[in-house]
């Protein structure tokens, strides 16, 4: 009897929602991050190699959050 009322508290309460569709590509940004990130780490001579993690090296073309987030 519970599962029912959810289900139609849920149907209800449906067009409340804010559905927002999905913008871009994640995977194909992910690999264009690691990528470059690669690219930049080797790139660079080993004295100038000063950054904490090797995903640090993509900061400059993906934001600080994307870096992060991946």
């Amino acid at each position: 009897m519970l599962m029912l009322i959810s289900i139609i508290i849920f149907v209800v309460g449906t067009p409340l929602y804010i559905r927002t569709p999905p913008k871009g590509d994640i995977i194909s940004r992910f690999c264009g991050c690691v990528k470059l990130a690669i690219g930049n780490k080797y790139k660079l001579a080993k004295d100038e190699r000063t950054k904490d993690h090797w995903l640090d090296y993509s900061i400059g073309v993906y934001n600080q959050q994307e870096v992060e987030d991946f």
